[in-house]
């Protein structure tokens, strides 16, 4: 599924009409259609969408998802959204760790539209990508080829496929490496010249590119026999990098309050053993896959599809406010609904603990924190087994 929405605050000359019906996704859809004249069929369903009310709360994408929620849990593969087009430097790919090795490879496809790039010998718009922006933090397990990616945030349409179905998703932009928006946003002066003549002067070729790049991706995903999820890196990510963090936190939280945090501290041991088991079954899972036929690409794409659909918590969520969060990794924080977080509902809740006013109500919040731990960990169990031959 390819996606942009088209409403906007004044003009909309950059957000959202950049990426929308009117230029980049009508597009890449008209070079879709002349492909299947010309004799080639995608392997899957393609589908371009084109929401209303992004502005007013991600309305008409959200009520796409909640109306269709069992059809897209079911057949729904990717999200890949573009917001709009926020300068005309570097490519900014936002996605889940599982994820990580499709947009990388894609971008290594797209032509450099830039010729200031060009010339420092970034002939990609991945060269550029990952000179500007190189890997950081404790991801030594992972390929030195992979730049710095963000989890997507809130704030536009993937929000609702992957907190509210674990829907894989892919947001991607162009931006300026010194600032990450730009000074006409949501103003009257967001027209067409300031597209033409400042974002894009050179013929409008960073839309191309960013068409381009579109376009790879939902050939990537349409075409490819084994779909291009990584499992393994969505396992070692959690246990390297998202577990470490909280399992810090915690430790400090219970040589203060050993009674108070002790129930948690044990879940976490649980949940830690857990995660670990989940990283060996998915770098097993991968080497029986490619060790058999293509024959079971199909067998092996239910599973991978299956993965993120176990971190889906259909109990998270029962509040008005929080009828969005239903990602056990992924859902936005209470305190920032615009931001990406990792377990918000697990750091929501140390953030509670510390704050607490008395042990009495620390010693109720550790253990309701326990309760948190062990939802996530119910998760990578169903991810475990659902990667198992037989399940």
């Amino acid at each position: 599924m390819l996606g942009n929405h088209y409403d906007a605050w004044v003009y909309g000359a950059l957000d959202p009409n950049s990426g929308t019906a009117g230029t980049i996704l009508a597009e890449v859809g008209r070079s879709f259609a002349q492909a299947v004249k010309r004799g080639w069929r995608p392997k899957r369903t393609l589908v371009f969408c084109n929401w209303d009310g992004e502005e007013h709360g991600l309305i008409g994408s959200t009520e796409f998802v909640q109306e269709f929620a069992q059809v897209l849990q079911d057949r729904a593969i990717i999200y890949l959204n573009v917001d709009t087009i926020a300068s005309n430097q570097s490519l900014i790919v936002k996605t889940i760790p599982s994820l990580f090795s499709a947009v990388v490879s894609a971008a290594k496809k797209v032509p450099n539209p830039v010729e200031s790039e060009r010339a420092k010998g970034r002939q990609t718009i991945y060269d550029t990508w990952k000179a500007y922006y190189p890997q950081k933090g404790n991801f030594t397990w992972l390929s030195p080829d992979v730049p710095d990616i963000d989890l997507p945030g809130g704030g536009t349409d993937h929000m609702s496929f992957l907190n509210f179905l674990g829907i894989p998703v892919v947001d991607f932009t162009y931006r300026n490496v010194s600032w990450g928006s730009y000074p006409l946003y949501h103003s009257r002066y967001e027209v067409p010249f300031v597209n033409e003549h400042l974002f894009d002067h050179d013929n409008l070729s960073v839309h191309k590119a960013i068409g381009q790049y579109w376009a790879e991706m939902a050939r990537l995903f349409a075409d490819s026999p084994l779909l291009p999820i990584n499992a393994s890196c969505f396992a070692l990510t959690l246990a390297n990098n998202y577990l470490p963090g909280i399992v810090k936190n915690l430790d400090n939280l219970h040589e203060k309050w050993p009674k108070e945090m002790g129930p948690a501290v044990k879940q976490m041991r649980n949940l830690w053993r857990q995660t670990w088991l989940f990283v060996g079954q998915t770098q097993k899972f991968e080497q029986d896959v490619y060790s058999e036929s293509a024959m079971n690409a199909e067998w092996a794409n239910r599973r991978l599809r299956k993965v993120d659909q176990c971190f889906v918590n259909p109990t998270m969520g029962l509040a008005e406010k929080e009828k969005e969060k239903r990602h056990v990794l992924f859902s936005l924080s209470d305190a920032d609904t615009y931001s990406a977080s990792v377990m918000s509902a697990v750091n929501d809740k140390i953030t509670e603990f510390k704050n607490a006013a008395d042990d009495k109500k620390r010693l109720e919040l550790g253990q309701q924190l326990a309760v948190e731990l062990a939802v996530v960990q119910y998760s990578v169990l169903c991810a475990t087994n659902i990667l198992k031959p037989f399940y």
